[in-house]
């Protein structure tokens, strides 16, 4: 970690800032002048909140910022005492709070800051700081103090003194971290936010242009059906014909990539984490403002303490770590979250901090503006028109999945007797106690109302076993399986917390209370595709040795074998996927493939706009392909929208009826357009692309809409009433095999 900081440092010093002189921070609330030195007035700083966050105590699993510490210590945490406050300070007058030193005032101050000895300036130039952040590193210790570039005098920055004596020494990360006055422990929580911010916007800048040069030279290839050209393939070619791409690397090749990249996450986590440790040492700390003798910088912080924490790059970072859609990969990760979410409870613990940093809508800057570019302008004014999800907001999903993890362990204690099981629950109540004090304090109840996030267009759901067992494609697999591989339940328990928060929109999900290994999954065909708004069922099972082995899926829209809707959905039920082991390609990675990745990879790749584009051979056919997509559309109109309308399973009634409630008339318009583009039949070639008896065709478009629109409104999803014709209204779809009237379930076929 020590060196990671070393490396970083030295890549973070190689920057030509311009000779730009920076704008630093401080005068001391412990010392402050009763005429103060500088302005006090900046619009652009956040007002101090004034809602008091409850004070609690963590949960055990959460670290206390400091350790215990005597009296002196606490008030010293600080840099001085209440005594202190009455001091006279080097600049007259005595001194007071600080809580309205704002963040341009004090480096205004700042600029004027000379060398006890030589009396030139400090911060000549921008090169006058990489001293201070090599000498942290060299050293690992990280102190207020500074040496002139003019005389290589050495002072505190803070309160100018030549010989600091260290009142506050506290270790962390790796770090000794020490200071004299709160003035110090203010210039450290600047430099450290500063040296953060230019590796952070370094890092993104390097990102940027790789994604540039890529996107450049991306022109796609020559590869035949989708996922053919591996690299411009964002799902990794792992679909029909996803095998036969010549531009794929050997598994072993791939294999020690992604050895190098966790390698370097591994460092980069290092790194970050040693941040997130210092400043959970340095922040204004709520617990010590409410002992006695504490110091006023932990009562009233700098306004500049907030302010430098909106305009850091590090709520970026904690905002990026908390997305996290695994809380497998976040285990793995546990030592920086555990740093991030402890420098998390001290923000939002302290009143000064809480509501403007961990509640509200954060604003979105370019990546080259951060706290130390910001430093080194004449004003600390700048606008946003931009906002983004507040830090409350970006816990929400992880947190409803630790939630759940923990409810299921207790029904599933043997699975986390291990120690990756046990890691996972540590994590999961570090989560789960920094959102439990989020949601005691009012602001936080009043954003879970007011953020609008609805998941009503997607999410799974737990229901009755019997529920999915009286008609699933598995059922007999599931109830005679003897064996489970161990950790199987605990990995499954982590993907359906995912499912719950991740799933995109038009994927719904049903799994057994007590067998979630059980599921049924539906898919609402996406916009401007053949499969528009309808729904289409599978059922999936998870085998014993999962992960090692892939999870079985099964379309059950086939009407007993008499539709294909896809090259990739076979008549029979079958689903082409080498994700699933079932073509050739892109093959599943137990430590890496998921559950989710499965659904979005059917959505995205089967249900697309031009399904006759997955056949080896047929890319550039364009006449087949509309052909193809016309029986498509009426395939869809007949078993995917009417069937559903007039016979709605009970298991998802819900989903049927939130469906059709927010997009009936949609659906209307949806094939007001289809029926100028319907399929005539003739065509042979396109017969035999689509392999199967199909009798969409038999029913004109014009027909089948007029039925619809009958349906819906005769459900009350829609209120007009459909125009007088033959075949409209109650009749129902039918044809050989039984038709859609009969039994929903018979064999593999649903319709």
């Amino acid at each position: 970690m020590k060196e990671c900081w070393r490396q970083n440092a030295l890549a973070a010093t190689q920057f030509d800032y311009c000779s730009i002189v920076p704008a630093l921070l401080f005068v001391d609330p412990d010392q402050q002048p009763s005429k103060p030195a500088f302005p006090t007035a900046e619009t652009s700083s956040p007002p101090p909140p004034t809602t008091q966050l409850p004070t609690i105590a963590c949960q055990s699993a959460i670290k206390e910022p400091l350790q215990k510490s005597n009296t002196t210590e606490v008030h010293l945490r600080g840099g001085g005492s209440r005594e202190d406050a009455t001091k006279t300070t080097s600049h007259g007058g005595p001194s007071t709070t600080g809580g309205s030193t704002t963040f341009r005032s004090a480096a205004n101050y700042m600029l004027e800051k000379k060398c006890n000895k030589c009396k030139k300036i400090m911060v000549q130039d921008s090169n006058s700081l990489k001293p201070v952040w090599q000498s942290w590193t060299a050293s690992n210790s990280v102190t207020p103090v500074m040496k002139c570039k003019s005389c290589s005098a050495s002072m505190c920055m803070g309160c100018d003194s030549s010989n600091p004596k260290f009142v506050v020494k506290l270790d962390t990360q790796g770090f000794n971290i020490s200071w004299c006055c709160s003035r110090g422990r203010l210039f450290i929580l600047w430099m450290t936010l500063s040296f953060f911010d230019q590796e952070f916007s370094r890092t993104k800048r390097i990102e940027e242009a790789k994604t540039s040069t890529s996107s450049r030279s991306g022109a796609r290839g020559s590869g035949s059906g989708v996922g053919y050209e591996i690299e411009h393939d964002p799902f990794g070619g792992m679909m029909f014909g996803g095998g036969y791409s010549q531009q794929r690397a050997p598994n072993s090749r791939a294999s020690q990539s992604m050895a190098k990249a966790e390698k370097i996450q591994h460092q980069v986590d290092n790194y970050n984490q040693s941040f997130f440790g210092i400043l959970e040492k340095i922040l204004p700390s709520q617990d010590l403002a409410l002992k006695q003798g504490a110091s006023s910088f932990d009562t009233s912080p700098y306004e500049a303490v907030t302010y430098m924490l909106l305009n850091s790059k590090i709520l970026n970072k904690a905002a990026e770590l908390l997305r996290n859609d695994s809380l497998e990969d976040a285990t793995k990760r546990k030592s920086i979250y555990d740093a991030m979410l402890a420098f998390l409870i001290v923000v939002a613990k302290h009143p000064a901090t809480a509501n403007a940093v961990i509640f509200k809508e954060r604003n979105v800057w370019k990546n080259t503006d951060n706290l130390f570019t910001l430093s080194f302008q004449k004003t600390a004014d700048r606008t946003s028109g931009e906002t983004t999800s507040s830090i409350f907001e970006c816990l929400q999903n992880l947190y409803q999945q630790a939630k759940m993890t923990m409810q299921a362990s207790q029904r599933n204690a043997h699975e986390f007797n291990g120690q990756d099981g046990q890691m996972l629950l540590s994590l999961c109540r570090h989560i789960v106690a920094l959102a439990d004090l989020l949601f005691k304090n009012t602001a936080s109840k009043t954003a879970l109302k007011t953020q609008g996030l609805s998941r009503e267009d997607r999410g799974a759901f737990e229901v009755p076993d019997q529920q999915l067992m009286s008609h699933h494609t598995y059922a007999r697999h599931a109830t005679t399986l003897n064996t489970s591989k161990p950790g199987r339940m605990k990995r499954l328990i982590t993907e359906i917390g995912s499912l719950k928060t991740s799933l995109p929109p038009g994927i719904f999900v049903k799994f057994g209370s007590s067998r979630p290994d059980v599921m049924k999954f539906v898919i609402i065909g996406p916009s401007d595709t053949p499969y528009e708004n309808g729904l289409f069922e599978f059922d999936l099972w998870v085998p014993g040795n999962y992960p090692y082995e892939p999870p079985k899926v099964w379309f059950i829209g086939t009407d007993r074998g008499q539709l294909a809707v896809n090259p990739n959905l076979h008549d029979d039920g079958k689903v082409c996927l080498s994700l699933l082991g079932t073509w050739p390609g892109e093959p599943w990675r137990p430590g890496e493939s998921t559950i989710l990745q499965v659904l979005i990879s059917i959505q995205a790749m089967i249900f697309c706009e031009n399904p006759l584009d997955n056949v080896p051979g047929q890319k550039n056919h364009e006449r087949e392909s509309r052909s193809y997509n016309a029986v498509l559309r009426n395939v869809t109109v007949c078993v995917a929208i009417l069937g559903w309308l007039q016979n709605p399973p009970a298991l998802w009634k819900d989903v049927v009826k939130f469906h059709y409630s927010k997009n009936g008339e949609n659906i209307l318009k949806q094939l007001q357009r289809w029926e100028g583009v319907q399929y005539r039949g003739g065509d042979d070639e396109t017969e035999h692309v689509v392999g199967v008896r199909t009798r969409a065709h038999t029913m004109s478009m014009s027909v089948l809409k007029q039925q619809v629109h009958g349906a819906l409104h005769s459900a009350g999803y829609v209120k007009s009433k459909p125009a007088s014709a033959s075949g409209s209204g109650s009749a129902n779809y039918s044809g050989g095999g039984g038709g859609h009237g009969s039994s929903r379930y018979g064999g593999h076929g649903r319709y």
